[in-house]
């Protein structure tokens, strides 16, 4: 197990890299920026460390010059803080962007998410953010359907009154443009504002407190799960 900072030479000697796994260590310090400057890495696991700071450091002192092949990025269960910069739609080729379990802040709005036309996997649980978006297909990148929320509990929800901020825990179920594919966007223990959109309803559900399973039995990558 890997233990400490990550060392400054670390992005030049590794610097052919495509995908990098770090995943699942006690990294600590903050996310060098060297990582936005490996022009061949197309995918960064880093979830499940120790690795703190400023998200915006890590994107805004970066040249990205790997944008349009980088496709996967892993960021969950560290100690990042901050709120998301919108220099983050300069990844427009990414498919997967997974920021769960830190301590992120402030508003998420289509502006950070317009770009993302190839985005699969969207995961912001257990962060205190709030989602401010008009209507989710406003985004550009998903054609919202009325499967709001399906899990092995409640598989119909009964309704649910988006007209005020609400925390949100399960999944917003969405089809890619065309009709090919899903999207699956993970917004537990996150804020919702969605006060633009219309209510949508879903049939014969009792109400409880405890209506989704942990989010983390869904997460599709082996960074997420050790």
């Amino acid at each position: 197990m890997l233990e400490g900072p990550i060392p400054d030479g670390f992005g030049k000697v590794m610097n052919s890299l495509e995908v990098l796994d770090l995943s699942g260590n006690k990294l600590q310090g903050e996310i060098p920026s060297f990582f936005g400057n490996m022009c061949a890495l197309q995918s960064l696991y880093l979830s499940n460390n120790k690795l703190k700071g400023e998200i915006s450091s890590f994107f805004q002192n970066s040249s990205w010059c790997n944008r349009y092949i980088f496709k996967s990025l892993y960021l969950s269960y560290n100690r990042l803080t901050g709120m998301l910069p919108k220099s983050i739609g300069l990844l427009s080729e990414l498919e997967d962007l997974y920021l769960a379990g830190n301590s992120l802040e402030g508003d998420v709005t289509e502006s950070h998410l317009s770009n993302f036309s190839k985005l699969q996997s969207l995961s912001l649980s257990e962060n205190s953010l709030s989602l401010k978006l008009a209507i989710i297909s406003s985004a550009g990148f998903v054609d919202a359907q009325d499967e709001f929320v399906e899990t092995q509990y409640y598989k119909e929800l009964a309704s649910i009154d988006k007209q005020h901020h609400t925390t949100v825990s399960g999944f917003i179920k969405a089809a890619r443009e065309g009709g090919e594919g899903e999207y699956e966007i993970q917004l537990p223990n996150n804020h919702v504002n969605a006060a633009e959109t219309q209510p949508r309803s879903y049939k014969s559900n009792p109400a409880t407190n405890d209506w989704v399973p942990n989010s983390d039995e869904h997460q599709p990558n082996r960074s997420e799960s050790t």
